[in-house]
């Protein structure tokens, strides 16, 4: 399963920021009760607005769980173990049996006929004679009419951050005759471990945002390092879904900031407000602070726009001790350390921010695409290598739910590493909707017939990257991204609008490029 940021602030809240909320017409079917297979036991429990909470047993431990559920997604949500958190979904059949798919696993759970747990509401010591716009409810919530979101908060709003993260794992003590240490009559000696690390950089792109939820795509910049200087090359896309509330760590409504006092402490949870210098000047923060026996973690935010100013985490995993045949002990716990640092915001106008998805867009339709990766090398003289085969790559992209303008998919890819046939490869959790053009699996052919040739689209000052458009070659749109390292060409059908394939080139070294290619082979 993958490994999601923890988050803190909204614990301050009483709130797991996993929520999305499509357009309905209608209160969403309620769901609430238990469910159980052999292995799993799950409690749900919802109001009227599809927010669900309960726990999901595993091996005899219980863990908290949290998700949004429309008729159109289902439930997207999470849970939490040791303070990890997991992605699940679940979708509920015409038999009313639930399924539930992790990233790697799935589940067919019966519904359990006892009613599920009532959740009493925490006690308020002075409850409000009303709902306030932004304030919060007891279960976490915000009350009807509030917190209103921010006018910025809104589709093409793009923030940045300078992003890094180390992991350094435990030592091993190794036979040694000379050793220091001394076990059980032998000796041994300390033998530490490598760490690893890198630098990043992170943007968080918002492609709707209403009083039901907001919807963003992340994308991470690696940032690597050769002889050559530094090697800037996109490192992954994924979802961050939020509502008013919250969006992930990455912000928080002010209105909500406003409410939590200095010095509160809850689950060892510490705030204090703070005079913040970044970005050339002074902002008004809170910083909020935690710590337990998994690590520690703190996050500034400017009080103004809730922007995310700098986070810090330190997360702790358990040792556990490993014997080789010859004798060497393993300690397999790590250390990981990870900071934010805020870059800088912006709003973008894209050119279909306001056009609806397509229709083909719904649950249940995929999208396939294939190709291959491979190395190309600028050669001279009788001395020159053949050019490389490559090795293949397939992706796929299966449509879990959206809104009248957003999509929310489930993304796949493997390929090939080596001769041999090992594969590597990924999953998660992708965002699509018109506020983008890398990575986009659709643009409006109406806005594809007014775009002109060699526009610039966009120019970003922060990333370094430059988008335009290139033209219409044989029916297929052609957008064209370029950064410091790597170029991308991405195409679309201009009667569809639907991305039919793109090519990438990352530059590693001069004179060596890494080229990937893409074709849709399969879409139903």
């Amino acid at each position: 399963m993958r490994r999601l940021p923890v988050s803190i602030a909204t614990a301050i809240v009483g709130l797991m920021t996993v929520a999305f909320a499509a357009t309905v017409s209608a209160a969403p079917k309620d769901i609430s009760g238990i469910y159980v297979n052999e292995q799993i036991t799950l409690i749900l429990r919802g109001d009227s607005t599809g927010n669900y909470t309960g726990t999901i047993a595993v091996g005899g431990k219980s863990h908290p769980l949290a998700g949004v559920y429309t008729e159109a997604s289902g439930l997207l949500g999470g849970f939490k173990v040791d303070n990890q958190s997991f992605d699940i979904s679940i979708d509920v059949q015409d038999d009313g049996t639930l399924l539930l798919q992790s990233e790697k696993k799935r589940h067919i759970l019966k519904r359990k006929e006892v009613a599920a747990p009532v959740e009493q509401p925490v006690p308020q010591p002075q409850p409000a004679p009303a709902n306030q716009p932004g304030q919060i409810t007891p279960n976490g919530q915000p009350a009807a009419g509030g917190p209103a979101l921010p006018a910025f908060m809104k589709t093409g709003y793009r923030m940045y951050w300078s992003t890094g993260r180390s992991t350094t794992n435990g030592a091993s003590l190794v036979p040694d005759p000379n050793g220091f240490i001394e076990r059980n009559g032998k000796r041994y000696s300390l033998r530490g471990h490598n760490g690893r690390g890198q630098e990043s950089m992170q943007t968080v792109t918002v492609q709707e945002a209403t009083e039901k939820g907001i919807l963003a795509e992340m994308r991470l910049f690696s940032i690597d390092a050769n002889l050559q200087g530094k090697v800037i090359s996109t490192g992954g896309i994924s979802l961050v879904a939020g509502n008013p509330v919250a969006l992930g760590d990455y912000w928080m409504n002010p209105a909500v900031l406003a409410q939590i006092p200095q010095g509160r402490e809850v689950d060892g949870t510490t705030t204090v407000r703070v005079r913040y210098a970044a970005l050339g000047k002074e902002f008004n923060a809170i910083a909020l602070f935690r710590t337990n026996g998994d690590g520690s973690a703190s996050l500034t935010y400017d009080l103004d726009s809730g922007l995310l100013l700098a986070g810090y985490r330190c997360d702790r995993a358990p040792d556990f001790a490993v014997q080789s045949p010859d004798g060497t002990h393993h300690f397999n716990g790590s250390v990981t350390i990870e900071r934010f640092n805020l870059l800088g915001a912006r709003s973008i106008d894209f050119a279909g921010a306001n056009q609806d998805a397509p229709a083909w867009a719904v649950k249940g339709f995929t999208m396939e695409f294939r190709g291959g990766y491979r190395l190309e090398m600028q050669q001279q003289g009788p001395y020159a290598l053949p050019p490389q085969q490559g090795f293949p790559v397939a992706m796929s992209f299966a449509f879990q739910g959206g809104t009248k303008k957003t999509a929310v998919a489930q993304f796949s890819m493997v390929k090939n590493i080596d001769r041999g046939g090992l594969n590597d490869g990924g999953q998660g959790m992708r965002c699509f909707g018109g506020a983008m053009y890398f990575g986009a699996l659709w643009m409006s052919p109406g806005v594809i017939q007014k775009l002109q040739p060699n526009a610039v689209l966009d120019e970003d000052r922060i990333t370094g990257y430059r988008t335009i458009f290139a033209g219409v070659r044989g029916g297929v749109a052609v957008i064209v991204e370029k950064g410091p390292n790597e170029s991308t060409e991405c195409y679309f059908d201009v009667q569809s609008g639907m991305l039919v394939g793109w090519k990438n080139g990352l530059q590693m070294i001069p004179g060596a490029t890494q080229v990937t290619e893409m074709q849709l082979v399969r879409r139903q």
